[in-house]
């Protein structure tokens, strides 16, 4: 008589065995061109490579990008798929490299918010995004103040002031 831990461990070797058989087959339709067997193929590894790319990225938006990228990529490269490693290493390997590729997209183009509620709270940080144009009140009065400096510049003597001005002593010839 065997042992129950001993049934539990081949009887999980077995749906290992079944599993990686069926999976092999949806490869194989896939590969053929079957789109509900590659649609099978995506829920399968959805959930596991999504927490991997998540830990990658550490964003959920940036980790469901890369996951739909992900299956972009294998769905169009499938028919370079040789079996020499397992599909969900294959998989994985591509999810990785979007993940990747997205983290050095986001270096490369920083993205800040300008919404002050985007935060957690009070101590988290952001830019107030100001116009630094002059208003039209301010344009107006600085239009006015270079009009005078001009009419007082204009009602210098011609020579000596007008030196002292532009910085240079009044004694010079």
């Amino acid at each position: 008589m065997s042992s129950p831990q001993l049934n539990s461990l081949t009887i999980s070797a077995c749906l290992v065995d079944a599993t990686s058989v069926r999976v092999e087959d949806l490869v194989h339709a896939a590969k053929a061109g079957s789109h509900e067997a590659f649609g099978e193929l995506r829920q399968i590894y959805s959930r596991r490579l999504y927490q991997r790319i998540l830990s990658i990225t550490r964003n959920r938006e940036d980790a469901e990008d890369a996951l739909q990228d992900t299956f972009f990529r294998a769905y169009r490269s499938l028919a370079s798929f040789e079996g020499r490693a397992r599909f969900s290493s294959w998989l994985t390997t591509i999810g990785i490299n979007s993940a990747l590729m997205i983290l050095r997209r986001r270096r490369a183009r920083p993205e800040t918010s300008s919404d002050p509620l985007a935060g957690f709270g009070e101590d988290s940080q952001y830019f107030d995004l100001r116009d630094i144009k002059m208003n039209p009140e301010q344009f107006t009065i600085r239009s006015s103040d270079r009009e005078q400096s001009c009419m007082q510049f204009r009602s210098l003597s011609p020579n000596r002031d007008k030196r002292w001005i532009y910085g240079y002593p009044k004694s010079s010839p």
